[in-house]
């Protein structure tokens, strides 16, 4: 079956079998057209094997599975956390797997499923736009998100900056700060794009906490106006005053302390801990209505990790 092919396709690459037995699991698997299995699934797995064979089977059912991920109407804007502390903090003391590779992840799906409705950021000390192609695989474009965000250049790619604040380095996304992030909020802002919502994924490990300082960096002194202290919160605000009133947040904290950068209890925001693509069932839930008695108390709403969701659905 798709989920017995899928758990061993180490053990295949191990035992050396022929070409003619690799067709015969392509096959097997691109003929599931209606997957049961989760797409981190595909994402893990692929992390376990190293050959060509294998690997074009976990791409094929990881876009397979992206098709069951609850479409979210309007345009999606994802901001994922690439700084220093992401790409070197796991989301659990379980898992290898980094807070950076967990949020790339998921904006590759969201790009995957929404396609042109999808717009994704990288940020660390500065902002990157993400230039991806629809039709290219969810993998494909989780390794671009890769590439541009730690080796990407930045002058060719138009990085977004704090005006005046050094960084070193020319590629990549930097890894003191995460000024990107206002950077973003601000481009969006600024250029009037409209957004039905931003999702943002990171460890918020480093942010102003109601002050006007992230990192040692003025944040007003950039984007502060009027007395406004330039916290995210503000920055949204400006942007729904300005583009989008109607605009909802979903913070999404990965290593799963329950942190964000946005009130918790405000109108049309979100706030999860946890990794997993079940945060696209809560979003449109949240955005639907039905996740009203959460939104009242301003609690963060767990999402379980991948290992929870496999034992709970491992099979007897």
């Amino acid at each position: 079956g798709e989920m017995a092919l899928t758990r061993n396709l180490r053990n295949f690459e191990k035992a050396g079998i022929s070409e003619k037995m690799w067709n015969v699991v392509y096959e097997k698997c691109d003929s599931v057209s209606d997957t049961k299995q989760l797409p981190f699934r595909f994402f893990s797995a692929e992390r376990e094997i190293g050959t060509t064979n294998a690997k074009a089977v976990t791409d094929k059912m990881l876009d397979n599975a992206c098709q069951n991920v609850p479409e979210l109407p309007g345009v999606t804007a994802i901001f994922v956390d690439n700084s220093g502390s992401a790409t070197g903090c796991a989301v659990s003391g379980k898992s290898s797997l980094r807070v950076s590779d967990a949020g790339n992840i998921l904006a590759a799906i969201i790009a995957k499923r929404f396609g042109r409705n999808a717009k994704i950021g990288v940020f660390g000390d500065c902002l990157i736009w993400v230039p991806f192609s629809p039709s290219d695989s969810c993998m494909a474009t989780k390794k671009l998100i890769d590439d541009t965000a730690h080796r990407g250049d930045r002058k060719k790619l138009g990085a977004l900056s704090v005006v005046g604040h050094r960084y070193g380095g020319s590629t990549g996304v930097g890894g003191g700060t995460e000024t990107g992030l206002w950077c973003g909020i601000h481009d969006l802002t600024e250029k009037g794009v409209h957004v039905d919502r931003i999702i943002i994924a990171s460890d918020f490990c480093c942010y102003t906490k109601g002050d006007a300082y992230n990192c040692g960096v003025d944040m007003t002194r950039h984007f502060g106006a009027g007395g406004d202290k330039a916290t995210i919160q503000s920055m949204i605000d400006k942007y729904r005053a300005k583009v989008n009133p109607d605009c909802w947040v979903h913070s999404i904290d990965l290593q799963g302390y329950g942190q964000a950068q946005i009130k918790p209890g405000s109108k049309r925001a979100q706030l999860l801990s946890g990794w997993s693509e079940q945060v696209f069932g809560l979003m449109r839930a949240a955005e639907a209505g039905t996740e009203q008695r959460a939104q009242a108390q301003g609690e963060p709403q767990e999402v379980p990790t991948i290992e929870l969701l496999r034992n709970m659905y491992k099979l007897s």
